[in-house]
């Protein structure tokens, strides 16, 4: 293909050490129905085969610039070259093992011409070997923009995006070098200066979950960076004098990312380590001493997974915590091996359930059947985002919308530990259209039963 002498828009792709996953991520750049792009590849130092790899693109495809660096500084450093050398008026970010729809840059790039964006956002798949796992809400943005990120209205990623190159330029912003998690800065910015925002129904972006995703791995590194990030984002709120207004807000971001970042891998890969648990707890109590009171008035919902997962961990790996003590108040059996469908077991039992219906098909789900088939409860119905998920034996998956039975007054346990506000909000409005009533069950009732010291 002929180069193209003004592209509309730049695709940055830093790459490292990603011969697995390099050709499916170009292959879907280049078959875009917008032919009229440049694509920048920053190769981070490889040492495998993945700049050979793209080299070979690239003698077949003029449109493909390779930045070749010599030394690894991660992907921080490779974006910002990227945007040095990109020549559009629109930029991209692209992971290098991930991929895109075809139509994904011409869509984008239409809607911020159209409405003079500096920031369009679509919503995206998280997939491993091809397969969906989760699916990402839509953002929900209003007229202020900070609010907006602390409250999770705005997806912190960085590549399911378009951005006019100007928010860049003209405002100075660059990612921080050799830092995880150097998105939260960057796209908090980003939105803090952009004056016209616009957001698509449309699921373009695939993000793939590796062995090597930052999702699935921990590290002191890992630790520190979080909170290294939360405090460049502190300064510039207080640089811009705002950071008094917003704190309770901040606060709660801070609770809910240390949560899902980081105590939620400790307990997944059993990391039986006091070490991580201390350092986490001296960060998180440097911002504020009474975090966990402010979080716990302003925010419930983030301060009872924070609380559940300290739980998880603790029991789990026999850790102790410095600044807390986590108390069961009443006599409730856990195995900490199955914790998850254990407690909701329990909840189950306490509040005396002969039947209900169950939403999920997760193995929290598959767990917490086995559990309630020995103890001969009746389930009724199992309930799920999705109809298509798995099937159990003795039952079809219904949505809501298809469920054969009237869920009225009927117990519902929410076999999600990640998803369970979302879970509970979408049955909350449902029942609201239906002007039902069901009885829902979740792990946040288990906070009723926890007490700190």
């Amino acid at each position: 293909m002929s180069s193209c002498k003004n592209p509309l828009v730049s695709i940055i792709v830093p790459i490292f050490n990603a011969e697995n996953y390099i050709n499916k991520c170009l292959n879907s750049i280049l078959n875009q129905t917008m032919k009229n792009i440049e694509i920048i590849i920053v190769d981070d130092a490889s040492t495998d085969r993945s700049l050979f790899i793209v080299e070979n693109y690239k003698n077949k495809d003029s449109r493909i610039k390779i930045i070749g660096l010599k030394y690894n500084k991660g992907p921080g450093n490779a974006r910002n070259k990227g945007i040095i050398y990109a020549s559009s008026k629109f930029v991209m970010f692209i992971d290098s093992d991930d991929y895109i729809h075809p139509k994904m840059v011409e869509i984008l790039y239409n809607e911020a011409l159209s409405k003079n964006c500096d920031i369009v956002s679509c919503r995206y798949h998280r997939v491993s070997n091809d397969e969906v796992l989760s699916t990402s809400p839509l953002d929900i943005y209003s007229n202020d923009s900070i609010c907006d990120f602390m409250k999770g209205c705005i997806s912190p990623m960085v590549w399911n995006k378009i951005y006019s190159i100007r928010l860049f330029i003209d405002n100075d912003i660059f990612f921080p070098e050799e830092l995880y998690f150097e998105d939260q800065i960057v796209t908090f910015q980003l939105f803090f200066y952009a004056k016209n925002i616009s957001v698509l129904e449309n699921i373009f972006y695939n993000w793939n979950v590796t062995d090597k995703s930052i999702t699935n791995s921990i590290s002191l590194k890992h630790i520190n960076d979080l909170f290294r990030v939360f405090k460049l984002i502190k300064k510039f709120l207080i640089d811009k004098k705002v950071y008094k207004h917003y704190e309770d807000y901040f606060l709660s971001k801070l609770l809910y990312i240390t949560t899902t970042h980081l105590l939620s891998l400790l307990f997944n890969q059993k990391l039986k380590n006091q070490i991580f648990l201390e350092n986490i707890e001296n960060k998180l109590y440097s911002f504020n001493n009474n975090i966990l009171e402010i979080v716990k008035t302003n925010n419930k919902s983030y301060y009872i997974n924070y609380i559940y997962n300290l739980f998880k961990i603790t029991k789990n790996n026999n850790l102790k915590l410095r600044y807390n003590q986590i108390q069961i108040k009443r006599n409730i059996m856990i195995d900490s091996y199955n914790l998850d469908s254990d407690i909701l077991f329990n909840l189950i039992k306490l509040k005396s359930i002969k039947e209900l219906i169950i939403y999920g098909t997760g193995e929290i789900a598959h767990e917490l059947i086995k559990k309630i088939k020995n103890k001969k409860i009746k389930i009724i119905m199992i309930l799920d985002s999705n109809n298509t998920a798995s099937t159990f034996d003795y039952n079809n998956v219904y949505t809501l919308e298809s469920s054969p039975i009237n869920i009225d007054n009927k117990y519902i346990i929410i076999a999600s530990i990640a998803y369970a506000n979302e879970i509970i909000q979408k049955i909350k409005n449902y029942s609201l259209t239906k002007k039902i009533s069901p009885n829902i069950i979740s792990i946040n009732d288990f906070i009723d039963y926890i007490e700190i010291k």
